[in-house]
């Protein structure tokens, strides 16, 4: 009867060992889903800080960028077309 205890304890054991062990895996892949979601997104908005728009590769924004300089230089006559 000692005998059949010492088994089913051993049996319990590796029941239990393998349960927390799946756990665990379980805890870790979601873990690991989470920071390579968060790493993305901090990639993606250092990447977008890196990437401004630029306010001369605009037509709109250059026009208006040389009708302020001829309005302010007193060379309104000039066309820069």
């Amino acid at each position: 009867m000692f005998y059949m205890l010492k088994v089913y304890a051993l049996v319990t054991a590796f029941v239990f060992t393998g349960s927390a062990a799946m756990l665990l895996l379980f805890f870790g892949l979601r873990e690991a889903r989470a920071y390579a979601a968060a790493q993305r997104r901090i990639v993606e908005r250092v990447m977008s800080l890196t990437h401004q728009p630029r306010y001369f590769t605009n037509p709109i924004a250059i026009s208006r960028t040389i009708s302020r300089m001829e309005s302010t230089a007193g060379l309104s006559s000039r066309s820069f077309q």
